[in-house]
């Protein structure tokens, strides 16, 4: 399905959604390179890795209904193409302060791939930094102490450190095994 723009601020999305089109169809046709990966944020800045096999796709969305009695990382659900997907804030889930603006954007979330049996999309209120090639970054040791579903430190040529998430790991934690 093609990209259309509609207005000028979309440019930006556009062009992210275009990068990750042709880093998902090509990683269709290739299981060796795992790289690049999806590179997003929490809202405290903290810098995770996503693989692209573990996404179908990446959305954009302003319209999320509330459901009520739940948890507060569950933002509500949304319909995508057709389905219906709970929206999960990455950044509340991982106890990180929101800014006073959290809840006045449009939300940014990467589709769970269906082989991991949930209609999610996980939302990074920290933004999104497109298609990240960590063969350029320095691989650091796993502290002992870290969540099981970090499975990889690197480290840029900024000293920065990006977290490498296993999505497997993550449905597993005790908080995401309570939703819906």
């Amino acid at each position: 399905m093609p990209i259309v723009e509609t207005s000028r601020t979309d440019r930006p999305l556009l062009s992210i959604q275009r990068n990750l089109d042709e880093a998902f169809q090509r990683h269709a046709t290739s299981k060796i390179d795992l790289s690049p990966k999806l590179g997003v944020r929490t809202s405290d800045g903290k810098a995770y890795l996503l693989n692209l096999e573990d996404f179908d796709e990446t959305m954009m969305t302003e319209e999320v209904m509330s459901v009520g009695r739940i948890n507060s990382w569950v933002k509500g659900i949304t319909s995508w193409r057709g389905r219906v997907f709970t929206i999960i804030d990455m950044s509340i889930l991982f106890d990180c302060p929101q800014s006073s603006d959290a809840g006045n954007s449009s939300i940014f979330g990467s589709i769970l791939n269906a082989s991991h049996d949930k209609n999610w999309a996980l939302v990074w209120s920290g933004g999104t930094e497109g298609l990240v090639d960590v063969s350029k970054f320095k691989k650091l040791d796993r502290p002992a102490d870290s969540p099981v579903w970090i499975s990889g430190i690197y480290e840029d040529s900024h000293a920065e450190k990006w977290y490498a998430l296993d999505i497997e790991s993550l449905l597993t934690f005790e908080k995401l095994s309570k939703v819906l």
